[in-house]
């Protein structure tokens, strides 16, 4: 994939997962030259958030040249289901939170407060949305390659890896 050319890369990826654990996958790639950014949780990036802040940093002082976002192939619902039953949250509170999901936070498109809450359904939802959010970032250099790569930490192989 890589045949001796000396590349820097990101992976953006869960705290469940190790650096040895990822290295694996690019054995072209020397240690050395990988980065790698842990997030908790499966939440979409949202633009102007701070993941998203610490990518964009780290492409321009770091010269990346390609974003793995990994995901766990393993993995079929949000990691935390059934979290957007806020019983004790006042219904007023709710709706307040629903219309400016609505109409006033252009950084969550077509979201509402229900899908916030939840998070993403799979691991395929979080690296499309994830790596759409990167690559079409205004302050993402057009050069930099994202890719979406699916491990199965229960058999802890690689499934699958995407370009997009």
């Amino acid at each position: 994939m890589y045949l001796g050319e000396k590349k820097k890369v990101l992976f953006v990826a869960g705290t469940e997962y190790k650096p040895e654990y990822l290295t694996n996958y690019l054995n072209d790639i020397n240690p050395e030259d990988i980065i790698i950014l842990n997030s908790y949780g499966r939440e979409v990036l949202q633009p102007f958030g701070d993941i998203m802040r610490d990518i964009i940093i780290t492409v321009y002082q770091e010269n990346i040249e390609d974003i793995f976002v990994v995901g766990d192939e393993g993995t079929g619902t949000s990691s935390q289901p059934g979290r957007c039953t806020c019983p004790s949250v006042p219904q007023d509170k709710l709706e307040t939170l629903e219309y400016l999901f609505e109409n006033c936070m252009p950084e969550f498109p077509s979201m509402s407060l229900r899908g916030w809450l939840e998070g993403n359904r799979t691991a395929t939802d979080y690296v499309e949305k994830s790596a759409d959010t990167i690559r079409n970032h205004p302050l993402m250099p057009s050069d930099v390659i994202v890719h979406g790569l699916f491990i199965n930490t229960a058999t802890d192989e690689l499934s699958e890896e995407v370009v997009f």
